[in-house]
């Protein structure tokens, strides 16, 4: 058996003695499974010793972008919960077995779940006519598709999008940076990453809709009202 799967093992044991439930480890099996075959195919790594922040956040990208199947549509915010979830567990359980010395997944922040609200009271095919109601030949029907996109995908807080600014978007990392206040601490950054088809619209946004809705060149905010000012 490879050291990987060895690892795996012990881990899906160290949950039953914790008295989670079969669902969940399978859950957990399945998605550090994909995640062991990334390490071995795509990074050439055979020991999770050897895993950086800058691996789990190549991995944390690519659960963001997957889609589902069936259909192309993207994964819901509680699959990619648990899928970063069950990273986080794993990295834990090795810290607390003295495995590694540091945990790389300590900083990886988890989708903002809130119930998945969208996914629970409406299905597949009601989800994708609402992100395909705006006009999406007109300024205002390419920007509202734009953020319809960029919420599901990402789960942001409608706070967190009307707060974006053009700088904050990185298409070529495809990932977003979010301010957001916690406590007392003030603000604080965290990035999240977004699906390729989001930032399809998001480029086809700012090159097609923003400019012509734009009063004020100096404005940064990503998105903007009819009037060209921001949300």
């Amino acid at each position: 058996m490879r050291p990987l799967e060895e690892v795996l093992n012990r881990y899906a044991d160290h949950l039953k003695v914790r008295n989670y439930s079969p669902s969940t480890i399978r859950s957990y099996q399945k998605s550090l499974e994909e995640f062991l075959s990334f390490l071995s195919e795509e990074q050439g790594l055979t020991r999770l010793q050897d895993v950086t922040k800058e691996i789990l956040r190549a991995w944390e990208a690519k659960v963001y972008a997957r889609t589902r199947l069936k259909d192309g549509s993207p994964l819901s915010l509680s699959t990619k919960h648990q899928k970063i979830t069950a990273l986080k567990s794993l990295f834990g359980f090795l810290i607390k077995k003295g495995e590694i010395l540091y945990n790389p997944a300590a900083d990886l922040e988890l989708p903002a779940l809130r119930r998945d609200k969208l996914r629970d009271s409406l299905k597949e095919r009601e989800i994708k006519k609402l992100i395909e109601a705006p006009s999406g030949r007109t300024p205002l029907g390419i920007r509202d598709r734009a953020i319809l996109e960029l919420f599901y995908s990402t789960g942001i807080r409608n706070s967190e999008l009307r707060a974006l600014e053009i700088q904050d978007v990185d298409f070529e990392r495809q990932e977003i940076k979010v301010l957001h206040a916690k406590g007392y601490f003030g603000e604080r950054q965290r990035l999240v990453p977004v699906g390729k088809k989001a930032l399809l619209y998001l480029e086809e946004y700012l090159r097609e809709s923003r400019p012509k809705l734009l009063k004020e060149p100096s404005l940064r905010v990503f998105f903007v009202t009819k009037s060209g000012r921001a949300l």
